[in-house]
């Protein structure tokens, strides 16, 4: 009988088992889920997903659009395409590539916040900045 009861408890925190023996990043989470919510049968699966599951990867990751095992080489790139995000506005790209709505099509950009203005404008409605005067 005892035999019997260690065999449903291990099967019961095989999600836990299978975390803590691959050395999952959130091993603890999934105890949690398995502990908490594991008898309802739903908290089971998503503890024993999770547990199989990419090491450092959420599953809310995949919601986001961002199912990566956080590799480095995953994180290098995205980092490479943040940095050329940030030298492309820095350079001026950006704001050079909108094109302003129809019926606008005097504009500037304002010195402050780089949105785009009527160039007519002596305030920004963006950053409330005071600018120089028209043109």
């Amino acid at each position: 009988m005892i035999l019997v009861g260690l065999i449903c408890l291990a099967v019961f925190f095989l999600p836990t088992i299978i975390a803590f023996s691959r050395n999952h990043h959130y091993k603890w989470v999934v105890f949690a889920i398995n502990l908490i919510l594991g008898a309802t049968g739903v908290g089971f699966l998503i503890a024993l997903v999770w547990a199989v599951w990419p090491q450092k990867t959420a599953l809310a990751d995949v919601l986001i659009n961002d199912p990566t095992t956080n590799s480095p080489e995953a994180s290098q790139k995205i980092y490479r395409q943040m940095g050329q995000n940030i030298r492309a506005f820095n350079e001026g790209r950006n704001a050079a590539s909108l094109h302003p709505p129809a019926g606008c099509e005097a504009t500037k950009c304002c010195p402050f916040c780089g949105e785009i203005i009527k160039s007519q404008a002596i305030k920004c409605k963006h950053c409330k900045s005071t600018l120089k005067g028209p043109g």
